[in-house]
């Protein structure tokens, strides 16, 4: 099964064999997530993983999620990877 168009929703019924995805945000979508969160940034952001179906209605995640990013240290308010 190919991986789904941006913003597809998929029924339960509709994952019949492994799906995989990977999301990684831009630049922009990643400043806008770390001045959400109060952080001085976000330099990397991955989640991928594998959805499998088990049974009749219910699907299996199996991910990564992967991040590095930046804030403000609380002593000295430098940045801190």
């Amino acid at each position: 099964m190919a991986v789904p168009a941006e913003d597809t929703v998929l029924t339960t019924k509709a994952i019949r064999k492994p799906v995989e995805f990977s999301v990684e945000p831009d630049g922009d979508e990643r400043q806008a997530l770390a001045e959400e969160l109060g952080i001085l940034g976000i330099r990397k952001l991955r989640f991928q993983g594998l959805v499998n179906p088990e049974r009749a209605a219910d699907l299996r995640l199996e991910a990564n999620l992967g991040v590095t990013f930046v804030q403000s240290c609380i002593v000295t308010g430098d940045p801190v990877v």
